[in-house]
């Protein structure tokens, strides 16, 4: 998740460390109703060093949150991001803004109770899948283990597959966030 976030310190000249503000994130997954840190090992290197400030300008900053890491098999439709920069003056020395609302998810497609069956009495065999996820997905169906044979298409609990008796097909499930299920054969 790229965060970006512009910043201006109108007393910048002054205090222990002129010039520049301290970031730290937060993220929420309720809507702001209650809010975790987000730690430097699930930032970019840089994420949390000092960010350099001007007294009249906005300085536009970014920062890296690797969620997939931090909140894994996560589905949030009200997440929100929270950053405080902090000048570390004695006095009004933090200011926040926090994020819209917006879909975080981590979380790959899930299997159904069968989730590839290949019934080969039919030409071309029937291809029966059975997965499901928080939103629209796709899927990869083919004949080979790494799936270069197949493309992304629309998922549907059924396709039909040219196959010769006893070759394996394998199947991919790819949500919209580019969570991707194992692959399955």
């Amino acid at each position: 998740v790229t965060i970006n976030y512009s910043v201006r310190d109108v007393d910048t000249t002054t205090g222990t460390t002129p010039g520049t503000v301290l970031p730290t994130f937060e993220y929420s997954l309720n809507n702001g109703s209650s809010w975790a840190a987000i730690i430097s090992g699930n930032l970019a290197a840089t994420d949390l060093d000092p960010k350099g400030v001007d007294v009249l300008s906005y300085t536009p900053h970014s920062a890296t949150w690797n969620a997939l890491v931090n909140v894994p098999n996560t589905y949030a439709s009200q997440a929100k991001i929270r950053v405080t920069a902090n000048d570390s003056e004695a006095a009004n020395n933090t200011i926040s803004a926090t994020s819209a609302a917006f879909v975080l998810d981590t979380k790959a497609p899930d299997f159904g109770p069968v989730p590839v069956s290949v019934d080969e009495s039919q030409s071309p065999a029937l291809v029966t899948l059975s997965a499901t996820d928080d939103g629209a997905f796709q899927m990869k169906v083919g004949k080979t283990s790494d799936l270069s044979d197949a493309t992304l298409e629309a998922y549907s609990s059924s396709k039909t597959l040219s196959v010769s008796p006893g070759e394996t097909v394998y199947a991919q499930f790819v949500d919209a966030y580019g969570n991707a299920s194992l692959m399955l054969r």
